[in-house]
């Protein structure tokens, strides 16, 4: 049986996780608030009521941060406990199905896994097939679908406001220590699932090669979203961090990525006679800053709670997509989820 809102009530949620991306992010002073799923959470008009880490300094963090004063070691007992009307998952991607499945159990209404779902593409296939006999709702946080940015390109894509897009190139570099392997399925999830919202297309005929598991090496893909080309590349040993798409249209092109925003669009060339080149349109970034990227993933999750027939922007079939998608180019490249999870 489903719980029965009570429209006076407030939405509540307990928190499985209660490190950087649950809450410490809060304190990072110069990113975009909120930061966290804690955050989020409470700026969406949630109440916390629990909070649950096998780390008792993070534990005592969020209390101290959020007001919460039911802790938890163990993830059976807070449900055992509490009744929350969201759960959020934010532990390593091992414990995600686990925690799913009890989630389950419990008949939590809604779900906020981190990404990626899993670890292992047959583990996130079972979550699926155990979701269809459950109520739960889940939302995954691949967080840019939710952010102004994006949508204000998923809407030029879709209006056709450039034309047709025609190719994507995307690249992803996160710093040194980490092979590409391991940035793809960290941080990769978010790329390839960025790519399946703008597009509205999964990946085809996908290339891929390079290094997986050399730290310092680089890996190169190459698919089809439709009709649209798409190349990525996926590289560590930089001091820097790039998420950026370079998106080329009939008529304009888009750049985006993390601070990025720019647009360009076709005109008449001031270079050379009887010919077109891009030119810089002036954007209001007051439509795009704040993104409001963690705030909207958050409001989408009381809207799921709050209306029985919706289903999230980001659902847990997205989820089991970017495995998908992961598993496809580590396996082109000589590798799989599976053994890279082993490392």
């Amino acid at each position: 049986m489903s719980k029965v809102i009570n429209p006076s009530s407030p939405v509540t949620a307990a928190l499985i996780g209660l490190g950087r991306i649950a809450s410490l992010l809060e304190f990072d002073a110069k990113r975009e608030k909120p930061a966290s799923h804690a955050g989020a959470l409470t700026q969406a008009g949630v109440s916390l009521i629990a909070g649950c880490d096998i780390d008792p300094e993070r534990s005592q963090t969020f209390s101290q941060r959020w007001g919460v004063e039911a802790l938890y070691t163990e993830a059976e007992q807070l449900l055992a406990e509490q009744s929350p009307d969201i759960l959020v998952i934010a532990t390593y991607p091992d414990t995600h199905a686990e925690l799913l499945n009890l989630a389950f159990r419990h008949r939590i209404p809604v779900v906020i896994c981190e990404k990626p779902l899993t670890d292992t593409l047959s583990t996130a296939r079972q979550l699926e097939r155990a979701l269809e006999k459950s109520s739960t709702k889940v939302v995954v946080n691949h967080e840019r679908r939710y952010a102004r940015d994006y949508q204000r390109v998923k809407g030029i894509i879709v209006n056709q406001a450039f034309g047709r897009l025609c190719s994507v190139n995307a690249k992803l570099f996160m710093g040194r220590g980490r092979t590409p392997g391991e940035v793809l399925l960290w941080d990769g999830t978010h790329l390839v699932d960025i790519l399946r919202y703008l597009t509205g297309e999964e990946g085809t005929e996908i290339q891929a090669d390079g290094e997986v598991r050399q730290s310092g090496g680089s890996l190169w893909v190459r698919m089809r979203m439709g009709t649209v080309a798409t190349a990525i590349e996926i590289a560590t040993d930089r001091d820097h961090l790039v998420f950026e798409l370079d998106l080329s249209f009939e008529r304009g092109r888009i750049r985006i990525g993390n601070g990025l925003y720019e647009e360009w669009v076709g005109g008449e060339s001031p270079l050379y006679e009887k010919m077109r080149s891009l030119l810089p349109v002036q954007v209001n970034t007051s439509d795009l800053y704040p993104t409001e990227y963690f705030l909207g993933m958050a409001k989408d999750a009381v809207r799921a709670f709050k209306e029985p027939s919706y289903q999230p922007v980001s659902s847990l079939r997205d989820g089991v997509a970017a495995l998908e998608t992961l598993d496809t180019i580590l396996k082109r490249a000589g590798s799989s989820l599976a053994r890279l999870s082993r490392l």
